[in-house]
Parts: structure tokens; C-alpha cells; sequence
């Protein structure tokens, strides 16, 4: 019986002093969310684990240079939190599957839901890398710069409120999550 009041006590001081998500990306997540996970990219990066895994990813791959020289982020050092939710519901109906032509497979139900980032954003950088293809279009809403597909209404978009703080996910949803971000 002591030995589980003294674990009891250690693991609320441990859990006492672990760092909480951030309010306000928490304050952006959809009100139905049954899945959220996330994590502290600063601790995870400066923990024994995450060294050891940076470590092992290739210092000048010219490819993953190129991208940081074009959008004036690297992954690596400018994340410092990711937050991500979903429903946990299909985005598309469960019948979806009687509708394919015989032979066919069906692709398994597509999830919606949000990615939430805090970190260093080169926003104008990033804009500029994704005019370059001529798909994708960038406008403001609601005091946010949007970048989304012109084309195909239904695929992901992301938005940078600032230079600290990401949304991606189905545009509708990152929308909603800008709106929430005011109220």
C-alpha cells in the first residue's frame, strides 16, 4: 500500500512537470475531435531518443536542402510543437464501397482532420515555393494567409496565421479552425 502512494505521488509531480499542449492550438481543434495527439518537438528533439534519431537521418541530402533553401524551413530545427485531431469518423459514406465497379478495389474511407503546428514559418518563402506550380493559390482569410489547390476543392490546404503557427488539413476544416482562433 505505501509503494502505490509513493508512485502515486511520484507520478503526479512527473506528470505535474511535463509540458501541456499549447492552449491555443488546443483552442483551434474542431469541437467533435475524438482523436488528438501530439508532441513537444523541443523535448522530443533535445531527449537521448530524438538525438540519437537525427543522427541518423543524412545531414546534406540535396533534395531535403534544396526544400529548406526554398521555403526557409527546416523541419529539424524550426518545430517546436505539432498538435493533430480528427473526428474519427470516415469523410466519405460506408456504402461508398458498394458503388465500385466489379473487379475493382475499393480505397479504404478517407479521415478528416486538422495539423496544428507552432514553430518558425518563412511564410512568404513558403508562399513563393507553392506558386511555383501553378496549382496551388494563396489568399487571405480571415487575417490568415491560405494556400490551398486552385483546382480540386477537396484537397488538403494550409494556412499560416503568422509566422509562428500552422493549420493544415481538409480547407473547410482549417477554415473553421481560423474562425475558432478569433472567438
Amino acid at each position: 500500500m505505501r509503494q502505490t502512494a509513493i508512485a502515486l505521488v511520484f507520478g503526479s509531480f512527473l506528470a505535474a512537470s511535463l509540458p501541456a499542449a499549447d492552449q491555443q492550438l488546443v483552442n483551434m481543434l474542431m469541437p467533435d475531435a475524438k482523436i488528438i495527439a501530439g508532441i513537444n518537438v523541443d523535448s522530443a528533439r533535445n531527449s537521448p531518443f530524438g538525438s540519437f534519431m537525427l543522427s541518423q537521418l543524412p545531414a546534406s541530402e540535396p533534395g531535403f536542402q534544396k526544400f529548406v533553401e526554398a521555403s526557409g524551413f527546416n523541419p529539424r530545427t524550426d518545430l517546436q510543437e505539432i498538435l493533430v485531431a480528427t473526428s474519427g469518423t470516415p469523410a466519405t459514406p460506408s456504402d461508398a464501397a458498394a458503388s465500385v465497379a466489379p473487379g475493382k478495389v475499393a480505397s479504404p474511407p478517407q479521415m478528416k482532420g486538422l495539423i496544428l503546428a507552432r514553430g518558425n514559418f518563412n511564410v512568404d518563402k513558403i508562399s513563393a515555393l507553392a506558386k511555383t506550380d501553378g496549382k496551388q493559390g494563396i489568399q487571405t482569410y480571415n487575417g490568415a494567409t491560405l494556400i490551398s489547390d486552385r483546382k480540386d476543392a477537396s484537397a488538403s490546404a494550409m494556412a499560416f496565421l503568422g509566422p509562428n503557427l500552422l493549420v493544415a488539413g481538409d480547407p473547410q476544416m482549417v477554415k473553421a479552425a481560423i474562425d475558432r482562433r478569433t472567438h
